[in-house]
């Protein structure tokens, strides 16, 4: 039934490369895109963090590593230096893309969610080749349509973590703790 929705949908000039992404988009009510280029050009850009009780803005454009991450305007002074530092090592650590290199056209390989956590971290002043060597990665569960989250099991010398990065309501109903005040 799903190739011959793909069929169908090809003689419309519509290609799904995928059968499972046919099969999302028969069970889809509402589509909203944007006139921003993160549809047609698969580029990703992270504007705000959050982490802890602290606000962030990020300067720069799309993949450019020209930027940082600093306090937004208007915002309480941060005091949890870790909780950012946790942000940025999960945005390392759960993520499958390749750190940007200056020279290149684009900032980083991989998806581009994770090439943009990875311009996240770097304008933040992390590391992800060292972090990542820090951290090794002992387990990934990879992003799942049903789990509507992606996690990573890691292990050092403070012990075992579990890194998540998915839907809000979906990593937010599995916490059990929450970072205030470091």
């Amino acid at each position: 039934a799903l190739a011959l929705g793909v069929q169908r949908m090809a003689h419309q000039n519509a290609i799904v490369k995928r059968l499972s992404s046919g099969e999302t988009l028969g069970s889809t009510n509402i589509i909203c895109t944007d006139k921003t280029g993160t549809i047609t050009t698969s580029e990703m850009t992270v504007r705000e963090a959050w982490a802890g009780d602290d606000h962030y803005t990020v300067t720069g454009r799309e993949h450019s590593l020209k930027g940082t991450l600093k306090p937004a305007p208007h915002a309480i002074p941060p005091h949890s230096p870790e909780a950012l530092a946790w942000l940025l090592r999960c945005a390392v650590l759960c993520n499958n893309g390749i750190p940007p290199q200056p020279h290149r056209h684009r900032a980083g390989l991989g998806d581009p969610l994770d090439e943009a956590l990875l311009v996240l971290a770097m304008k933040g002043g992390m590391d992800p080749d060292e972090e990542r060597q820090r951290w090794p990665r002992i387990r990934e569960f990879s992003f799942d349509a049903s789990r509507r989250l992606m996690s990573t099991q890691h292990k050092n010398a403070e012990g075992e973590f579990l890194f998540v990065k998915g839907g809000p309501a979906e990593v937010l109903s599995r916490c059990s703790h929450e970072m205030r005040n470091g």
